[in-house]
C-alpha cells in the first residue's frame, strides 16, 4: 500500500501546445489526475519543436499551476514527421524528405519513430523507485514499446491507453505487417492494464489477442474549465459548426450539406449554413459544389482552439460525422472521435452522423445532448435542424456532465489505483 502520492509517468507524444486532438486527452489525463492527488510527470516533445503550435498556450505555466512535472524530449529523424515537428534546415521541402517518407510508409515505420529514442534518452535519469506506474497513450504507438522497455527497467507496471486502434483501425483499411501485429500482441498481453475509448473496441482487442481481462473503457470527455470563460460567437445565421478533419469516402460532410440545402428550401426564420473550421476546406468546397449548396457553406480555415470553442458555443448545432455508410459497421460503430465531446461540452445541440448503432449516437442519447442519424437520412436531418431552429426541440444541460473530464478522471483514478495495490502480482506475471 502506498501512503504517499502515487507517481505516474505519462508518455504523451501529443501534448499541448500540439494541436492534435490526442493532445487534449493527454492534457486532461495529466491535469485531472494531478487534481486527484497523483504526482504526474509527463514525457513529451519539447514545445519549441512543435511546428504549428496552438497559439497563446504557455504549457510550462499551465503545468506548474497544476503541479505537473514536465520532462521535455528532443526528436530524432524529424524528416519523417511530415511537418508536425520542425524540420532541420536541410530537411525542409526536400526530395530526400519525400523519398524517405514514402519508404517509411511502405515499410510501416511510424512517422514518429524518431521520438522513441529521444524519449528513452530523456528518461535515462529515472531510477527504480522514482515512479510507481507508467501510462502510455497512443497513437502514435511508438509510446507503447517505450512503456514496455521502461517498465521492465524500472520494475513497475505499465498501462496502455488506446485513443485509436493500432492494427485494426477501420479508417486505414489495410493489413499491417506481421511484425507489427506481433509487437502489439506481446505488449498488450504483458500490460498491467489497458484502457480504450469505446466498449466495442475493448471486446475486439480482448478477442484479437486473447487477453486475460477485458480492457477498461474510459471515453474522452470535455473539460468544464475550457468552457467557463469562453464567450459564444454571435452568428447572423443558424450556424451548423463542424471542426476537424474528413476521411473520404467513409467520413465526409456530404450528408450534412445535403440536409442543410434541403432545410433552406423550406420557410425558415433565418438561413441555415455550415460553418467549417479546419484544414479540409477543399473537401468542403467540392462537396458544396456537388450539392449545389455553395451559398450555404462558410469556410473559416484552420483557427485557434479558442476560436473553435467560441464558434461551437454560439452554434445553432454542432455537427460530428463518424461515418456515412448506410449499413452498420462494427469498426466504425465503435469510433468515438474527440470532437464529439467538445461538441457536447459546448452546450450546443449535437448532430451526429454515423451508421446504425454507432457508439457516438448512444453517447448523445444518454447525455441528452443531441440526435444521431445515418448518412442516408438527409430528410430526417433537415427536419431536425428546422425543429431545433424553430425551438420545437430544445436541449438543456441534461446529463452532459457524465461526459466531463472530472467524471472520467474519477474512473481513471480508481482503475489505476487498483493496479497499484496489485503491483506485485502484475510484475510476477
Amino acid at each position: 500500500m502506498i501512503n504517499r502520492k502515487p507517481r505516474l509517468l505519462l508518455l504523451a507524444h501529443p501534448f499541448p501546445p500540439c494541436r492534435a486532438i490526442g493532445a487534449v486527452r493527454c492534457w486532461n489525463i495529466a491535469k485531472h489526475l494531478a487534481r486527484r492527488d497523483w504526482q504526474v510527470e509527463v514525457v513529451a516533445p519539447a514545445p519549441e519543436l512543435i511546428s504549428n503550435p496552438e497559439p497563446d498556450v504557455d504549457i510550462n505555466h499551465q503545468c506548474r499551476d497544476n503541479g505537473i512535472i514536465c520532462r521535455w524530449t528532443q526528436y530524432d529523424w524529424r524528416i519523417l514527421t511530415n511537418g508536425r515537428i520542425k524540420s532541420r534546415y536541410w530537411g525542409k521541402r526536400s526530395y530526400l524528405s519525400l523519398i524517405l517518407n514514402k519508404l517509411a510508409k511502405l515499410m510501416e515505420i511510424e512517422a514518429s519513430i524518431g521520438w522513441t529514442q529521444a524519449a528513452a534518452r530523456a528518461c535515462q535519469t529515472i531510477q527504480p523507485g522514482d515512479v510507481d506506474l507508467i501510462l502510455a497513450s497512443g497513437s502514435p504507438f511508438c509510446s507503447f514499446p517505450l512503456a514496455y522497455k521502461l517498465a521492465k527497467r524500472l520494475q513497475v507496471p505499465y498501462v496502455l491507453d488506446y485513443r485509436d486502434p493500432w492494427t485494426f483501425n477501420p479508417f486505414h483499411n489495410r493489413e499491417h505487417k506481421k511484425r507489427i501485429v506481433t509487437v502489439e500482441r506481446k505488449i498488450t498481453q504483458k500490460a498491467a492494464g489497458i484502457i480504450v475509448v469505446s466498449p466495442p473496441w475493448a471486446e475486439q482487442l480482448q478477442t484479437r489477442y486473447n487477453l486475460a481481462k477485458v480492457p477498461v473503457s474510459i471515453t474522452n470527455g470535455f473539460d468544464p474549465d475550457d468552457w467557463s470563460m469562453i464567450p459564444a460567437h454571435s452568428f447572423d445565421d443558424f450556424a451548423v459548426v463542424y471542426a476537424g478533419r474528413f476521411y473520404p469516402p467513409s467520413r465526409t460532410i456530404v450528408p450534412v450539406i445535403q440536409a442543410i440545402a434541403q432545410a433552406n428550401t423550406e420557410s425558415v426564420l433565418r438561413p441555415i449554413r455550415l460553418h467549417y473550421y479546419g484544414k479540409d476546406f477543399k473537401h468542403v468546397h467540392s462537396a458544396a459544389e456537388a450539392c449545389n449548396a455553395t451559398e450555404w457553406c462558410v469556410d473559416h480555415g484552420e483557427c485557434s482552439k479558442l476560436e473553435v470553442y467560441a464558434a461551437l458555443k454560439g452554434a445553432g448545432a454542432a455537427a460530428v460525422v463518424v461515418d456515412v455508410t448506410k449499413d452498420a459497421d462494427r469498426g466504425f460503430n465503435a469510433f468515438l472521435p474527440g470532437k464529439l465531446f467538445e461538441a457536447i461540452g459546448s452546450g450546443a445541440p449535437v448532430l451526429v452522423v454515423g451508421s446504425p448503432g454507432a457508439q457516438a449516437g448512444e453517447i448523445v442519447a444518454h447525455s441528452e445532448s443531441g440526435k444521431a442519424f445515418s448518412g442516408h437520412q438527409t430528410k430526417e436531418i433537415a427536419d431536425w435542424l428546422l425543429n431545433v431552429l424553430n425551438k420545437r426541440i430544445i436541449y438543456t444541460e441534461g446529463r452532459r456532465n457524465m461526459c466531463s473530464w472530472p467524471e472520467k478522471a474519477r474512473q481513471l483514478d480508481a482503475f489505476l489505483r487498483s493496479l497499484l495495490t496489485a503491483k506485485d502480482s502484475v510484475l510476477a506475471s
